[in-house]
């Protein structure tokens, strides 16, 4: 088979050759020159680098016409690249993902309607031009103010109020750099009711439209606040019947039929609240934690199901459970960072593995869930899910990363 892969992930992140035999196969890894130079020496394979100056369909198209490259099958486990891999494999009449699929993934306010139909409550949300021209909203209290696009909105701010929302925009304020610079841009945003509750996130594999595994998770604060600059971490817990079966209402509702996924939810007084979706494995370290639980690799897994091979699920459960941990650099002035309060904790034995940010690496702009890009990252485990959550708790109290200009 002539498999073309739109290489944009670290290539360590996902080793292609754990699901792909290279040399069966033939493989070739369309991408930047700075994301093909982290590609492995000791498997065969061409590469193709585009020049990255325009769409990237498009330039991929441009490569397989210039250099006659035979096609049976596209992949692309880049988020940002989903789109693009769809509009190349219509161009070329093969199988899989169409765009019409992939950006209704995308479309927030899509994906709550579509979930609303299934009888599941959601975190209430409306378009922020709507909101604008209105002044009114559901709810009142904190708001939330983020991306529309799914795909792009790791970062988000919460408000006390929606007339805070409205008065940071005349400011230019919201501390979204698009928007605070473009205003023109605010039908590209949302505004979300703020859910208190335990924040939570369901991972796992759909085969043919059935969850065939999956891992519950609790966060040890959320995604929000960890946006605005507060650590951010996840412990394991029980997965019960009756979240896999709420789990599956989510799959039906989006119509995911095949691969990994990732669910954001809040659970409120023991109702659960669906936030978010995705037909991807999740990012931090969810993808090592889950192999660790069970033994299955997410990504190695959904590729198995691209390539129309059989998978076989036997799980091998621990009596351990694991969890993972990071502190983010991406609030703090640009430049290096400084760590203390970390010392005794790198030490515990409940940590697996840690990494740090070197004292002359400097931080990243923007919000990343990618170890070894913000000033400190690891993955743990204990017998009880309460354990790690105190320990995270104590550890995110006790650590203090600043700016090293500061």
């Amino acid at each position: 088979m002539n498999i073309l892969i739109l290489h944009r992930i670290p290539y360590h992140k996902i080793n292609y050759h754990l699901s792909i035999d290279h040399d069966v196969h033939q493989v070739t890894y369309i991408g930047l020159a700075k994301n093909l130079a982290n590609l492995p020496t000791h498997i065969r394979y061409q590469t193709v680098d585009r020049p990255g100056t325009g769409n990237v369909a498009e330039e991929v198209l441009a490569a397989i016409r210039s250099r006659k490259l035979a096609a049976d099958l596209i992949i692309s486990l880049s988020e940002n690249e989903l789109a693009d891999a769809a509009k190349v494999r219509k161009t070329l009449g093969l199988p899989g993902a169409d765009q019409t699929e992939i950006l209704k993934m995308r479309d927030r306010l899509r994906i709550r309607q579509l979930v609303t139909q299934e009888g599941v409550r959601v975190a209430q949300a409306v378009a922020l031009a709507r909101f604008a021209k209105s002044l009114k909203l559901p709810w009142k209290g904190k708001t939330v103010l983020r991306d529309l696009d799914a795909g792009t909105g790791n970062d988000a701010r919460i408000f006390d109020s929606p007339a805070g929302i409205l008065c940071a925009i005349r400011q230019k304020t919201t501390g979204m750099t698009q928007l605070d610079q473009n205003q023109a841009l605010l039908d590209q945003f949302e505004v979300e009711e703020y859910i208190d509750g335990d924040y939570l996130h369901f991972d796992g594999l759909v085969k043919e439209g059935r969850i065939i595994v999956m891992q519950s998770s609790q966060y040890v604060g959320n995604r929000l606040l960890y946006a605005q600059g507060q650590p951010l971490g996840s412990v394991q817990i029980d997965t019960a019947p009756a979240d896999t079966k709420w789990a599956q209402k989510i799959i039906d509702a989006t119509g995911i039929r095949q691969g990994a996924f990732h669910i954001e939810l809040v659970n409120r007084a023991g109702e659960r609240v669906f936030l978010d979706i995705a037909n991807r494995a999740g990012g931090a370290c969810v993808v090592d934690t889950f192999r660790m639980a069970t033994g299955i690799n997410l990504v190695s897994a959904e590729l198995s199901l691209l390539l129309g091979e059989e998978i076989i699920v036997k799980i091998r459960r621990k009596s351990k459970r694991f969890g993972w941990f990071m502190f983010p650099g991406h609030h703090l002035a640009p430049g290096t960072c400084r760590i203390t309060g970390h010392t005794a904790f790198m030490e515990h034995p409940f940590l697996l593995r840690f990494e740090i940010m070197g004292k002359t690496c400097a931080l990243r702009r923007g919000v990343t869930y990618q170890c070894g890009t913000v000033p400190l990252s690891g993955t743990i485990s204990a017998t009880s899910h309460l354990e790690m959550r105190n320990w995270l708790e104590k550890m995110f109290r006790e650590v203090n990363i600043r700016s090293a200009s500061t």
